[in-house]
């Protein structure tokens, strides 16, 4: 920026669509404004880029794409998957509620799940984790009573759908706090959840104070 080397958070955004994935590395020129988009500053993201066309970037594949490159692949092969084998609407309503992604969801859809009160199905957080959670442990608990590595496999679990949903702030929040009652089993205690609500909610704005404002 002005010549000189910056490390940050920038926004870019564009006519068209820029045809990368993660780990790959975008060059381009452009002039840097400051980002007024709310949702930007619960990301910590306050400058904002902007290119005319796809053209005007430069995109350089990664030689060794991240962990996280094939979670997203494969997040993308759900998808795609989804979208080939039912309706538009069908596959849209099922990327959102399993996957977090509601690009596809008609203004109808939006309102019909809103009139019935039904709009925190389409957004990932404490509601898709518990099922996934309680359904892996109802499985392995049945093939192995150890609770520690029940435990650990559980987070595992956890930490991948994390992943897998894009770290949404809502299934993040959620996440710490069934890290702390699966922390609460292993000494045979009862889990509180208004403690593990506030300490999620102290880890959140701890690691980024404008994480409130989401």
């Amino acid at each position: 920026i002005n010549g000189e080397d910056k490390s940050l958070k920038l926004l870019l955004r564009s006519r068209e669509s820029i045809p990368c994935s993660v780990s790959d590395t975008l060059k381009f020129e452009s002039v840097i404004f400051e980002d007024n988009y709310p949702k930007s500053f619960t990301n910590r993201i306050f400058v904002g880029a902007y290119v005319n066309s796809a053209d005007d970037v430069t995109v350089e594949k990664a030689t060794s794409p991240s962990l996280y490159y094939y979670i997203v692949s494969f997040r993308e092969a759900l998808r795609t998957a989804m979208y080939r084998v039912f309706d538009f609407d069908v596959a849209a309503l099922s990327s959102a509620v399993l996957l977090g992604d509601k690009s596809g969801l008609s203004n109808d859809i939006i309102m019909g799940l809103r009139r019935a009160g039904m709009s925190h199905l389409a957004v990932v957080s404490g509601l898709h984790l518990s099922v996934i959670t309680l359904l892996f442990k109802k499985t392995i608990g049945k093939l192995c009573r150890n609770k520690y590595i029940n435990a650990a496999g559980t987070a595992v679990l956890v930490i991948f759908f994390i992943c897998l949903t894009g770290f949404g702030k809502s299934t993040i929040r959620s996440a710490v706090m069934l890290f702390m009652l699966i922390l609460a089993e292993l000494p045979n205690r009862e889990g509180d959840p208004i403690n593990t609500l506030g300490f999620a909610a102290i880890v959140l704005c701890i690691a980024n104070p404008f994480s409130a404002g989401d």
